[in-house]
């Protein structure tokens, strides 16, 4: 069985999204989609049109699933960083 490489990995921190895959990224793995899908990597005659619509209608799905990840990320990040630090909770003795 053939798997499809993840863009970013589950279980990596959610630091990772960080970055939105490159459009060609996306469409790359769209591709690699399509043709586990449909099992061809080359489709001939009528297929064509199908083929290549399902491969950009993918990849525009996986470019936007990946944006708003990258944004609940930074929106974390920001939520984050507008808290106080209370460092170790010990108060400092100066």
């Amino acid at each position: 069985m053939t798997t499809v490489r993840a863009l970013h990995e589950v279980n990596r921190p959610a630091a990772t999204f960080a970055e939105s895959p490159t459009s060609a990224e996306a469409r790359a793995a769209a591709l690699q989609y399509v043709r586990l899908v449909s099992g061809t990597a080359l489709p001939t005659g009528p297929d064509r049109r199908a083929f290549s619509a399902a491969v950009m209608e993918i990849a525009a799905i996986t470019q936007q699933l990946m944006d708003r990840a990258q944004e609940r990320v930074a929106a974390a990040a920001s939520d984050t960083s507008a808290r106080p630090d209370h460092g170790s909770g010990l108060a400092a003795v100066g």
